[in-house]
């Protein structure tokens, strides 16, 4: 029972973020909101590819979508981004959550 009930604290705490991550998206421009940014968390920029490492819990924001995980690396040209350890992904009204997952922000798949 307490297993369950942290679950659906942790579904309506998630529903609140993504309320108030979709109003702040919506403000921006198009072409601001294309635009790859790590927020937060340790990071390294290679210049020769223009990927970036990410770690320590670092959270990744682009294109209406908002990517949270302990590491992993991102190509900011392609938008192609492979995250590891409790990630997760809010972009407008939904959430994945996973161990390991790969995504683009530019074609959100």
């Amino acid at each position: 029972m307490t297993r369950l009930r942290a679950i659906f604290l942790s579904a309506v705490f998630f529903a609140a973020i993504s309320f108030g991550a979709r109003a702040q998206t919506n403000e921006t421009s198009d072409a601001a909101s294309s635009d790859i940014d790590v927020v937060s968390g340790d990071w390294v920029y290679n210049l020769k590819d223009g990927s970036v490492t990410f770690t320590n819990g670092a959270t990744i924001r682009g294109n209406g979508a908002v990517l949270t995980a302990e590491s992993g690396s991102i190509n900011k040209e392609t938008g192609e981004c492979t995250a590891d350890g409790k990630v997760r992904i809010q972009r407008d009204d939904q959430l994945w959550a996973g161990e390991h997952i790969r995504y683009n922000f530019k074609t959100h798949r």
